[in-house]
């Protein structure tokens, strides 16, 4: 996977507003760039970048919330 995606996922949820984080919005960002990718890279993907993210954030924010429901969903 380029970095290009990893790009712009950590961009979408560092800077897409709270409630707009939700596990289809996570996903379109990635199959946006690559529709062929597979459901194991995809979630490999998303744990990725929510890990990176919530390492960059308050822990008792919204986005951290949102982010780590995202993981659930």
């Amino acid at each position: 996977m380029s970095n290009n995606v990893y790009a712009k996922l950590r961009n979408f949820l560092l800077n897409a507003e709270e409630e707009t984080i939700t596990a289809g919005s996570v996903i379109y960002q990635v199959v946006g760039e690559d529709p062929w990718i597979s459901k194991d890279e995809l979630k490999s993907i998303i744990e990725f970048a929510v890990d990176l993210v919530g390492d960059q954030i308050d822990q008792g924010s919204k986005r951290y919330e949102s982010l780590h429901k995202v993981l659930s969903e």
